[in-house]
């Protein structure tokens, strides 16, 4: 029987990795982001006649809100679903299928329900948007099934060979 092992000594373990400094490349695109959103804040208030800034901040407002009390718990949820109900190797294309799903509905889900179609402005959502989402969502479904089918034979590749190399 094996001995049991003591515990390495503090000089042989990793110690806390601490963090790491922000490099140039982060405080490029910090600079450049925050100047995106003074500029947009700018012609917000600016423009405040025809940009209504009350009514973009409750929608901005509104959609974190969405976003914290709706959005994700579901996708924690599915998240917890997922990783205990199914499959490791099909784990990534499910969720990704979930997750762009979702997203792709929730951009569609206006145009879906004709909000602003205007029967004298025919040129105005002149689509059917059902339709299109449907065909998004199809195309989606069948990567995620191409990419899960792949992973599965991958793995089956992977489990047939070494089983082969053990008993030679």
């Amino acid at each position: 029987m094996d001995e049991p092992q003591e515990p390495p000594d503090v000089d042989e373990m990793d110690e806390p990795h601490e963090p790491k400094e922000f490099g140039k490349l982060f405080w490029a695109g910090a600079v450049i982001g925050w100047a995106v959103i003074v500029f947009g804040l700018v012609g917000l208030f600016s423009d405040s006649d025809t940009t209504k800034p009350l009514s973009f901040g409750l929608w901005f407002g509104g959609a974190a809100i969405v976003h914290d009390m709706i959005w994700l718990p579901i996708a924690l949820a599915a998240g917890l679903v997922i990783g205990r109900y199914v499959p490791a190797v099909v784990r990534a294309p499910l969720a990704w299928c979930l997750g762009t799903s979702a997203a792709l509905i929730a951009v569609a889900f206006p145009f879906v329900l004709g909000r602003g179609r205007n029967a004298t402005v025919p040129s105005l959502l002149p689509r059917n948007y059902a339709h299109g989402l449907l065909v998004y969502l199809a195309v989606v479904v069948a990567v995620a099934v191409g990419w899960a089918a792949v992973s599965i034979l991958a793995a089956r590749r992977t489990s047939h060979s070494a089983a082969g190399s053990t008993t030679e």
